[in-house]
């Protein structure tokens, strides 16, 4: 019994490592937040357990009930759009100056 809720918890703490790296990806990302937006029915886009799901109202979500799940994801992708534009915008500087 002992050896099943530790390969339980491997498995949980794994799938959560393979959900935490996929969402570095931007494709990732976006996919998640249309899925959750277009789809009123998507309660959680993390691991939900058993315990979590009872007492919870069935239903759909409004707008903005899901715009409170995916902000962490939009904060994510602008984040990683400013990284991408600032690290250009240094290597142009940088050629910019070399060729005057």
């Amino acid at each position: 019994m002992d050896t099943q809720i530790n390969m339980l918890i491997n498995s949980l703490d794994n799938y959560t490592l393979e959900l935490n790296l996929n969402r570095i990806s931007p494709y990732y990302l976006y996919s998640e937040v249309v899925s959750t937006v277009m789809n009123p029915a998507v309660r959680s886009i993390n691991v939900v357990t058993v315990s979590q799901l009872e007492g919870a109202i069935s239903g759909y979500l409004s707008f903005g009930q899901s715009l409170l799940l995916i902000w962490p994801h939009l904060v994510g992708m602008l984040a990683l759009m400013l990284a991408a534009f600032v690290c250009s915008y240094v290597g142009f500087m940088r050629q910019e100056i070399r060729s005057s």
